[in-house]
């Protein structure tokens, strides 16, 4: 989350943390404890914070935290509920249209 949020939103930074990204290089954001709301369920998580993000991204831990899961191919992105099985999602994801290979 931009570091700018944090005034608006009331946080208040309790540490740092490193954090690898996913070209695997490393960094150091701002940790503050916060309410996150996906959908219906609040849940308190620790918000990192980035003087250089201009957005908001959810990572894979929160999704976890919320038990999601991420589906993402070349077509789509599914996110789903940990109570849906995964034969559920490999149903919707197996009638969903291919791309053309040529």
């Amino acid at each position: 989350m931009p570091i700018a949020a944090m005034i608006d939103l009331g946080l208040k930074s309790e540490g740092a943390a490193k954090v690898t990204l996913g070209d695997g290089s490393t960094i150091d954001n701002f940790v503050a404890r916060g309410a996150v709301t996906l959908g219906s369920q609040t849940k308190m998580c620790d918000i990192l914070l980035d003087e250089n993000s201009t957005e908001i991204l959810i990572g894979l831990s929160l999704l976890r935290g919320f038990k999601l899961g991420l589906v993402i191919t070349d077509t789509i992105v599914l996110l789903y509920d940990e109570q849906e099985t995964l034969g559920t999602v490999a149903a919707f994801v197996s009638g969903l249209p291919r791309p053309d290979t040529r």
